[in-house]
């Protein structure tokens, strides 16, 4: 898994992106979740989230390939805790006028997203079994 935080000047938001780029089970991260992705998942869904909690704005995108919409929401799920799960709003495909799309994806990323169905149309690491997942966080 690669994780990418940083933070933009100051008291401006942070914001961490991770992409697991081999499913579940495969490589050395210990989960509970059954290995996803693969020959079972045949449709990209993305999750989007935006609240207020405890003075801190938080915004959530997570993009995966899956075979319902059952199988993305416990996907989205390893990532965040349980009871903000009633927040998430899981999609068939990416909204690109989302204001969680536009605020956290980059516009590159969300138009491939949008027209290849992957991140990275070669290496094609969603349709392999990987996630994508940006979080933002901002305020007090």
């Amino acid at each position: 898994m690669q994780l990418i935080p940083f933070v933009l000047d100051g008291a401006a938001p942070s914001v961490c992106i991770s992409m697991l780029d081999t499913p579940y089970g495969v490589d050395a991260l210990s989960s509970p979740v059954a290995t996803f992705g693969g020959s079972g998942a045949s449709q990209l869904y993305t999750a989007t989230m935006q609240l207020t909690f405890e003075g801190y704005g938080i915004s959530m995108f997570h993009a995966c390939w899956a075979s319902s919409r059952d199988e993305a929401t416990k996907r989205v799920s390893v990532r965040i805790a349980s009871h903000l799960l009633a927040e998430v709003e899981v999609h068939s495909g990416i909204v690109l006028d989302h204001p969680v799309v536009r605020r956290l994806v980059p516009s590159g990323v969300a138009r491939r997203l949008a027209e290849e169905g992957d991140c990275c149309p070669r290496w094609r690491p969603l349709q392999q079994g990987g996630d994508l997942h940006i979080q933002e966080r901002a305020g007090a």
